[in-house]
C-alpha cells in the first residue's frame, strides 16, 4: 500500500495576550506579552555579559551590545516550519537539550541504567555532516555522521584528538556484554491450526464470561 502524505488545512486557534500600553505610552496592536518578557529577559542579559567583557560600550562596539539579541528575537520568535506550534527558540533550546542530555536510553520502563556503549552517539545527536559541510572541510565526517579523527588530528593544533583513533578502535572490538546463545526453531502453520488456537482462545474467553455472570 503506498504512503499517503496528509497536510493540514486548517491552523490552529492562537489566544495571545498583547501589551497595548507601556509607560503610558500607546503601543497600537502592541507586541505579544511572551515576546515582550523574552526581550526583558534575554537583552539585559546581553548588555551585562557584554558589559563584563567588554565594558561600556562606545562607538566601535555599541553594536554587539544590540544586535545579537535584536537578531535572535527577530527569528527566535517567529513560528518554525517543522512545528508551527512552536517558536524557533523553543525548537532551539529542544534540540540543544537532546544533543547534551538526549542520548541516554530508558531500559525496561528505567529497570537499570543503560551503560555507556549502549548511550546514543554524538553523530545521531548532532548533524556533525551538515556541519563539516557548512565548514568547508567535509571530509573530516563521513556520510554516516562519524567523525573521521585521523582527517581531524591532522588539523593545526588537534594532533591530541589522535586518542579517539585508538578509543574508537577498542570500542569496536570490545564487546558491550556477554555472548548471547541463539537457538531459533522455526514452526510451520497451517490455516487449520490457527482456526483451532482462535476457537481455543474464544472458547476459553467465553468461558470466563459465563463463570462472572455465575457468580453474579
Amino acid at each position: 500500500m503506498p504512503s499517503i502524505t496528509g497536510r493540514t488545512v486548517t491552523k490552529q486557534l492562537k489566544i495571545e495576550t498583547r501589551q497595548h500600553e507601556m509607560l503610558g505610552y500607546d503601543l497600537g496592536e502592541g507586541p505579544r506579552r511572551r515576546d515582550l518578557m523574552l526581550g526583558l529577559v534575554i537583552v539585559p542579559v546581553w548588555i551585562g555579559l557584554m558589559v563584563l567583557i567588554l565594558g561600556p560600550p562606545n562607538k566601535y562596539t555599541s553594536l554587539l551590545y544590540m544586535a545579537p539579541p535584536v537578531l535572535f528575537l527577530m527569528y527566535g520568535i517567529q513560528e518554525n516550519a517543522r512545528n508551527p506550534r512552536r517558536m524557533n527558540i523553543t525548537q532551539w533550546i529542544l534540540t540543544l537539550r537532546r544533543g547534551f542530555t538526549g542520548h541516554r536510553p530508558v531500559i525496561r520502563g528505567g529497570a537499570r541504567l543503560a551503560r555507556r556503549a549502549e548511550y546514543m552517539p554524538v553523530s545521531r545527536r548532532w548533524p556533525l555532516r551538515s556541519i563539516a559541510v557548512t565548514l568547508g572541510a567535509p571530509n573530516l565526517v563521513d556520510h554516516n555522521g562519524e567523525v573521521q579523527w585521523r582527517e581531524v588530528s591532522q588539523l593545526a593544533g588537534l594532533g591530541w584528538t589522535r586518542r579517539y583513533i585508538d578509543k574508537e578502535e577498542r570500542d569496536h572490538t570490545a564487546p558491550v556484554g556477554p555472548p548471547i546463545r541463539l537457538a531459533p526453531i522455526t514452526y510451520l502453520y497451517s490455516t487449520d491450526a490457527l482456526v483451532s488456537v482462535a476457537s481455543r482462545e474464544a472458547a476459553k474467553k467465553n468461558a470466563r464470561k459465563a463463570r462472572k455472570k455465575a457468580h453474579r
